[in-house]
């Protein structure tokens, strides 16, 4: 699954169809703009690397909403249960 098919479906699911083909031209000329204007080639980094960023963007955002609290995210240690 391409970048533009996951942010199109994160689109869907939050807008509903009838607005999906409102937003897919703009990302569509967000992702290839760069492709006409400096010649660079396409890459599609896909699903995996999309939920890795997605990932640390809500990691950050949670940090700073705890630090803005007063308090401290940790990594959650998780123990085999044997």
């Amino acid at each position: 699954m391409s970048w533009l098919s996951v942010v199109a479906q994160c689109r869907r699911d939050a807008l509903g169809c009838s607005d999906t083909s409102y937003h897919n031209p703009y990302l569509s000329g967000f992702a290839f703009n760069p492709m006409l204007k400096h010649g660079t080639a396409y890459v599609d980094t896909g699903h995996d690397a999309y939920e890795q960023r997605y990932r640390d963007r809500v990691v950050r955002n949670l940090t700073q909403r705890a630090k803005a609290l007063g308090l401290e995210l940790v990594p959650a240690t998780i123990t085999p249960v044997t």
